[in-house]
């Protein structure tokens, strides 16, 4: 499935300045990870191509590393995402948006995501 997200981010009615606009993020249900890659390799290539250039690649791979703990996928980071049950794959899909770091983070239907982000 290829489509194209458009639209405005306004707040009051007001269009947001450039450098929140790029900070924002929007997470789909469907994976947009490449089958193959691993979990862990999913979530650094998308630090790795997202987050800010003056980021070191130690701070990228450490936030990885902060992610995958956040998102309990230690015992799975090492499987290929093809490899995943569709509840399991939820969890790289939200992680490839929060390594990239958002101020602000949209989800299709986060009700559905996973009861791991539900505060007891």
């Amino acid at each position: 499935m290829v489509g194209v997200v458009t639209g405005e981010m306004l707040v009051d009615g007001k269009q947001l300045g450039v450098e929140f606009r790029r900070s924002a993020a929007f997470c789909l249900q469907q994976d947009i990870h490449d089958e193959t890659a691993t979990i862990r390799e999913a979530l650094e290539f998308s630090a790795f191509v997202r987050q800010d250039r003056c980021s070191s690649d130690d701070e990228k791979l450490s936030y990885v590393d902060e992610i995958v703990k956040f998102l309990e996928l230690g015992p799975y980071q090492d499987a290929a995402v093809r490899s995943l049950n569709v509840n399991l794959k939820k969890r790289p899909i939200l992680g490839g948006e929060f390594v990239a770091k958002p101020s602000l983070l949209f989800l299709d239907e986060p009700t559905s995501v996973s009861p791991f982000l539900v505060d007891d």
